[in-house]
C-alpha cells in the first residue's frame, strides 16, 4: 500500500525524496549521519521510510536541528560517520554506547579523556 501524504507533508518531503508516490525513490539533500540514523530506525519500525522521516526527523520548519545532528538515537540504532566529520548524538534514555574506530584512535587508547573533549 502506497503512502498517502497531505499537501503540507508532500511539501515537507519534496526537498529530501525524489518520488513521493511510488515505492522507488532516492534520498537527497541529507547529511550522511541523518541517513544512517534514519535507516537504523527504519530497520525496526513498522512505518514506511517516508512516514518515519516525517514523524521523527522533520519539524515544522524542515529538517530539525536534532535530525541534522543525527537525531535522537535509541537502543539498537547504528550509524557510520566518516572521519573528520563533526558530529554528536543524543540518547533520550539510559544507553550503553559502543564506539568502534577504524583505524583505532590512539588518543582514546590511553584511557584518558582526550583534551578536545574536556570542558575548559
Amino acid at each position: 500500500m502506497a503512502d498517502e501524504f497531505t499537501p503540507d507533508e508532500r511539501a515537507a518531503l519534496a526537498p529530501y525524496f525524489t518520488n513521493l508516490d511510488g515505492p522507488v525513490f532516492t534520498l537527497v539533500n541529507l547529511p550522511e549521519v541523518v541517513k544512517g540514523a534514519l535507516f537504523a530506525r527504519y530497520s525496526r519500525s513498522p512505518k514506511s521510510l517516508r512516514r518515519l522521516f516525517l514523524d521523527e526527523f522533520l519539524t515544522a520548519g524542515g529538517l530539525g536541528e536534532a535530525a541534522a545532528r543525527g537525531a535522537a538515537w535509541r537502543a539498537g540504532d547504528a550509524g557510520v560517520i566518516p572521519g573528520g566529520v563533526e558530529h554528536e548524538a543524543w540518547f533520550p534514555e539510559d544507553t550503553e554506547v559502543v564506539d568502534v574506530f577504524a583505524p583505532p584512535r590512539e588518543d582514546f587508547l590511553t584511557g584518558e579523556t582526550p583534551a578536545y573533549m574536556k570542558k575548559g
